[in-house]
């Protein structure tokens, strides 16, 4: 594996300070920073998320309300709303499902 060269500039202020050795509240602290930096560097690249699902599920909805108004299918073929009924509160619980997966892989770094 390719050595990082931020890898050997830690190694380097180590070695410079005498520690051969970690201690055990020196790699916490390490990763504890680490970890606030990844979970800072997600949150910018998420930023996009809120307003993106909202506007999708704003369109879903009134495409939805929309077909509701000019087919009225429900005196004619009652499948169709349904499985459109379906089709979106299958696709919102599988993003809520997902979206609580990721947040849960980030939280356990």
């Amino acid at each position: 594996m390719k050595e990082d060269h931020s890898d050997s500039n830690i190694r380097m202020i180590l070695k410079e300070n005498g520690l051969n050795k970690t201690s055990d509240q020196f790699s916490a602290h390490l990763n504890k920073l680490i970890w606030e930096q990844s979970k800072r560097k997600l949150s910018h690249q998420l930023v996009i998320n809120p307003w993106l699902g909202k506007a999708l599920a704003g369109i879903a909805f009134t495409w939805l309300i929309v077909f509701l108004y000019y087919a009225r299918p429900f005196s004619i073929q009652p499948a169709a709303p349904i499985a459109a009924i379906s089709l979106i509160l299958g696709l919102w619980g599988l993003l809520t499902i997902v979206k609580k997966s990721i947040f849960s892989k980030i939280d356990s770094v």
